[in-house]
Parts: structure tokens; C-alpha cells; sequence
């Protein structure tokens, strides 16, 4: 999967009168992210409308997230605070996933985007800007079965399912 990635270099103060368009962010081209990667906020192309930002990565059979993760889920709760504020997007859908090894990987992802989109509205994202589903296994990031693959798709996702306008 290609993967863009967006600076948090975005402020978060109300827009002048009258409101003029902003630049494009700045973006780079980048590999997935691992669990241990340096934490960052992703921006990935996924449809004509939406984007993904930076997934947060689970331990096997685990909805909690690891030290490490929370640096992502702050920035996350930051940009998502932002765009909101600034009127950009109107709702986030935080996605859950799992590995097809783990157990019951339908119920495991739901749990996750469940405890993921708590920890957003816990950083102050509005609750009414998120939804929770979760895809179990069916939608893998990395098919070839090896550990490091596994690891990448049990995360949780977030995308852009609608935007905002003035």
C-alpha cells in the first residue's frame, strides 16, 4: 500500500474573514509503519474522498495499545481535533482489524476500534466526529503470512468518510 505522509504542522486557530483556501500540506512518499516505527500521522490515498491517517499497530490477541502507540494516538486526537474545529471533516470511522491466527478476529477488531475511538474522545475529539466498525481479517494490509505481515494488520485505521464544508 502506498502511504503519504501529512506534517503536523497544521494550527488549529479560527479562520480569518473571509476565510481563504489553504495550501496543500506538505507530503512524502513512505513505507507501512511497523509497531515499533517512530510514531507518525499517515495519510494514505483510499478513495476519491477519504484518506487514512497513521494506523495504530496491536500486540497478538490484544485491544490495548502498547506504550509507543499512544504518542500516535495523541497526534492522531490532534490533527482529528483540528480538522474538525476547522470545520475540513465531519466524521473520522475509526476501522479495527485483526490477524486471520488471532481469535475471533471479528469481535478482537471491533474491540479495538471500540478502545481506540475511546482514547480519541478521552483527547478531546468530539464524539459526534466518530464512528467505530470493525473488519476482522478480512481486510489485510500485508498478505504474506509472515510475523512481520501479521503485525501489520492488527491495527486500527482512520478514515475520512465525510468532509466538512463552510
Amino acid at each position: 500500500m502506498r502511504a503519504l505522509v501529512l506534517c503536523l504542522v497544521i494550527g488549529c486557530e479560527p479562520a480569518r474573514e473571509p476565510p481563504r483556501p489553504s495550501p496543500p500540506p506538505a507530503i512524502a512518499t513512505v513505507d507501512a509503519a511497523t509497531v515499533d516505527a517512530k510514531p507518525r500521522v499517515i495519510v494514505t490515498e483510499s478513495d476519491p474522498c477519504g484518506l487514512v491517517m497513521d494506523q495504530l499497530y496491536f500486540r497478538d490477541g490484544a485491544t490495548t495499545l502498547e506504550p509507543a502507540q499512544l504518542a500516535v494516538l495523541a497526534e492522531t486526537a490532534t490533527m482529528i481535533r483540528c480538522f474538525v474545529d476547522r470545520h475540513e471533516i465531519r466524521r473520522f470511522e475509526v476501522q479495527g482489524h485483526a490477524d486471520v491466527r488471532e481469535r475471533d478476529p471479528q469481535r478482537l477488531s471491533e474491540q479495538r476500534a471500540r478502545a481506540v475511538m475511546q482514547g480519541l474522545i478521552d483527547r478531546g475529539v468530539p464524539p459526534l466526529a466518530l464512528t467505530a466498525a470493525g473488519y476482522g481479517a478480512r481486510e489485510p494490509l500485508d498478505r504474506t503470512g509472515t510475523a512481520a505481515a501479521r503485525a501489520k494488520n492488527r491495527r486500527v485505521a482512520f478514515v475520512v468518510v465525510e468532509r466538512g464544508g463552510r
